[in-house]
């Protein structure tokens, strides 16, 4: 697994790093899990702060991980999760505006 997940005190907060190397579909189904199971811990809305500023995305890996996401609880699309991405990387930047026109 090349993602590490930390809740944020008490707070509805993970923060979730994702690591060199990526594997799809296996960490989009964990950072999954962990968001789906705090919602459900807290009762209510939760904040996902995606961190992918320690990899190197390929356009590849990007799409099959937005593609994994959809229609997921706890994902990106899922009305009851605010995520922020942070990233330097330009694909981070694409993946987030594309999934802001879907």
């Amino acid at each position: 697994m090349s993602i590490h997940v930390q809740r944020i005190n008490e707070e509805p907060i993970i923060v979730i790093t994702y690591q060199d190397p990526i594997s799809i579909p296996e960490d989009p189904a964990k950072a999954l899990e962990a968001s789906a199971s705090l919602k459900q811990a807290v009762g209510g809305p939760v904040c996902r702060i995606l961190d992918f500023s320690q990899v190197k995305l390929n356009f590849s890996d990007m799409m099959l991980g937005m593609a994994y996401e959809k229609d997921q609880e706890g994902g990106t699309y899922d009305p009851n999760v605010a995520n922020i991405f942070v990233g330097s990387d330009e694909l981070v930047k694409f993946g987030v505006e594309s999934m802001a026109h879907q």
